[in-house]
């Protein structure tokens, strides 16, 4: 069953606690009991569960076996060279400068980061320490601002304040992805997000990226109407679970 249960060293690490991942996207009886015996003879405090959402039996034995339900992952994806987006895209925010970010970016852009995602799943879940979830999207965007995390992070400015930030990552030799996309307060609803968007795609076409993919929660709303209008097409919908082991939400 270990090949099917991956122990995730970082995630314990961040989160003070012993946490894994099933890498199959299907459950039956067999690798559901196999899997919940392997996480409890190793400790594991919570297990990670992303199912197809296209497979009720699934569901059924997942909710079965106690894994709760937190988030549903929405994957998206563009064709740059067939589709061209970006040409038009935020057009008409000339005041706007890019510029990739330095470390001295790291305590505004992490301030930002951590009030852009309130519906996370490890915001939703209250078996994670409370603000974790915050302080998680802060350490991701400032590891990504040396490479550690994602490639590099695309920072909005107009004049010396700060509109919003995009990471980018290359996943495979033709393969790029949107990490983390944020917009300040003040700078919504002006096209901010478009733009960046339209930044992240250059910075593809010039590492000779020709796909770029991108996810995003069923819940967020705002963002998938992002990314369609960039020109995004809907690639896979998932289901997140989380099972506790040892706490009063396990069965």
């Amino acid at each position: 069953m270990k090949d099917r249960v991956e122990f995730l060293p970082w995630d314990s690490r961040f989160f003070g606690l012993r946490i894994a991942r099933l890498t199959s996207d299907t459950l039956n009886v067999h690798t559901a009991r196999a899997a919940l015996n392997h996480c409890e003879q190793k400790k594991i405090d919570c297990l990670y569960f992303l199912s197809r959402s296209d497979h009720p039996a699934t569901v059924a034995k997942a909710e079965t076996f106690g894994f709760h339900f937190v988030d549903i992952r929405i994957g998206f994806q563009l064709e740059l060279g067939k589709l061209q987006p970006f040409k038009n895209i935020g057009a008409n925010e000339r005041k706007i400068r890019f510029r990739l970010a330095r470390l001295r970016d790291a305590p505004r852009l992490g301030r930002l980061a951590m009030i852009s995602y309130p519906h996370s799943r490890f915001a939703v879940d209250p078996q994670f320490p409370r603000d974790s979830s915050k302080k998680l999207f802060k350490e991701w965007v400032t590891r990504s601002i040396t490479g550690h995390f994602d490639d590099c992070v695309w920072v909005a400015e107009a004049g010396r304040a700060l509109a919003g930030f995009i990471s980018c990552r290359r996943s495979s030799r033709e393969i790029g992805q949107i990490g983390l996309i944020g917009v300040t307060p003040l700078f919504r609803g002006k096209n901010i997000g478009a733009s960046l968007a339209a930044q992240a795609f250059r910075w593809f076409q010039q590492n000779r990226i020709s796909t770029v993919r991108v996810v995003t929660q069923g819940s967020n709303i705002a963002a998938q109407r992002l990314y369609q209008r960039c020109g995004f097409r809907t690639e896979s919908v998932e289901l997140w679970y989380h099972r506790w082991f040892n706490t009063e939400n396990s069965r």
